[in-house]
């Protein structure tokens, strides 16, 4: 069965997190950047849902490690992990983050979902996000 991911987003981070692979959610690996943008999606809306203001922003640097860890569990209940790097805001950092940029880099079979990044710019910091399989 088919679950479209706005469907997902709202069954998962409805509830509770639940036990590592406790949702049997299968992706199709074989195409990696769908599989890394199906889960930047699921992780932007989900921080939305469970850290978002009224108008859905979530303020990055407001998050503790605790809200992490806590967010986390929920990728952990479809079998991911998600890393979350933090860098100052310099042109240094932008330029190495943005050459870093899924979007910017040549896959081949020998690529893999943790060598995917996406660095996001918020409040003079670089967050750099990507995922790997429990």
């Amino acid at each position: 069965m088919e679950i479209e991911l706005e469907d997902l987003v709202l069954s998962l981070f409805s509830k509770p997190p639940g036990e590592p692979n406790s949702h049997s959610i299968h992706f199709d690996t074989s195409n990696l950047l769908q599989l890394f943008e199906s889960l930047l999606l699921i992780f932007t809306n989900g921080m939305k849902f469970i850290f978002g203001n009224q108008s859905g922003v979530v303020e990055l640097d407001k998050l503790g490690a605790e809200d992490i860890d806590f967010f986390n569990k929920y990728f952990n209940s479809i079998g991911y992990l998600f890393y979350f790097d933090v860098y100052e805001d310099s042109n240094e950092n932008r330029d190495k983050t943005q050459e870093m940029k899924y979007t910017n880099l040549t896959l081949n079979s020998q690529s893999q979902l943790k060598d995917l990044y996406f660095p996001l710019l918020s409040k003079d910091k670089i967050y750099l996000i990507n995922f790997t399989l429990i």
